[in-house]
């Protein structure tokens, strides 16, 4: 569906993303990822749930680093050297080998290519044992690039159908139930990535020291509230933003933002109970 549309885009991005030298974790050889130049992505603004909003490109497909190599998978945030005895259970694992085929090759990764890559690297990360946190944080990746997917795919559908009619195509049609259709499709994936994440993240924070895969224990805790209000865990986002609230070390940009949170729960809950 929207292939060649899909190719412009992509074709795009390909001057804002550079081979990069890194070595694996796992084998220690050495392979060259895929990335974004640094300096040329800007942040233009944050979803509730903290999902970065990048452009001209979506960095966040480029957050998995992938070895030619021997196939290991691994956030980016967090790719660093393992120590032998993880080496040992990833090996004990048997896990199968990942298609790397042509992986040094690709100028671009789509949402689908970038998903299946974060699938992978969580099953990596559950191999090795990795902390909650950052099984949380790829879970949230996912749910994220669920969301990027479909916000890529209504933009092109709507672009398509002004191309028709501005060619004068009597057979274009409005777009929007095909929009509301890929929306319903996908909520469901999206929500239970959601739903391990703010589980994972809940976990981390009776289990781990800060930071949590680079956030203060303050940033998780606000975190979690909006993922529970994400899955319709009202009562549980409630109390997390009072606990924010009444907490005397809570910053006032924090507050703010726990409040502002705490009524869109409340207008939730109010259009669930009519």
């Amino acid at each position: 569906m929207f292939d060649d549309i899909i190719k412009q885009r992509l074709e795009k991005e390909k001057p804002y993303l550079l081979r990069k030298k890194l070595t694996c974790p796992m084998c220690l050889g050495e392979f060259r990822g895929l990335g974004t130049k640094t300096g040329r992505i800007r942040r233009v603004g944050a979803d509730i749930d903290l999902r970065p909003i990048n452009e001209p490109v979506d960095a966040l497909k480029y957050s998995i680093n992938v070895c030619s190599n021997c196939g290991y998978h691994g956030l980016g945030k967090t790719f660093k050297p393992l120590s032998q005895g993880v080496r040992g259970l990833l090996k004990r694992a048997q896990l199968p080998k990942p298609d790397i085929s042509g992986i040094e090759e690709k100028e671009y990764y789509t949402y689908n290519e970038a998903l299946e890559m974060c699938r992978v690297a969580l099953e990596f990360a559950n191999a090795r044992q990795a902390d909650a946190s950052e099984k949380a944080y790829l879970e949230l990746t996912m749910a994220w690039l669920d969301r990027g997917r479909v916000n890529e795919l209504e933009s092109i559908a709507k672009e398509d159908y002004e191309n028709k009619k501005k060619d004068g195509d009597e057979e274009a049609k409005d777009p929007t139930p095909l929009i509301d259709a890929i929306k319903a499709q996908a909520s469901g994936q999206e929500k239970a990535h959601l739903k391990a994440a703010r589980d994972g993240f809940t976990e981390a924070m009776a289990k781990e020291m800060p930071p949590f895969v680079g956030m203060d224990t303050s940033t998780l805790d606000f975190l979690i509230a909006v993922l529970s209000y994400e899955v319709e865990d009202y009562s549980m986002a409630l109390i997390i933003c009072s606990r924010i609230l009444t907490n005397k070390g809570s910053s006032s940009r924090l507050k703010d933002k726990a409040r502002d949170l705490k009524d869109l729960v409340r207008e939730a809950k109010g259009d669930e109970e009519e």
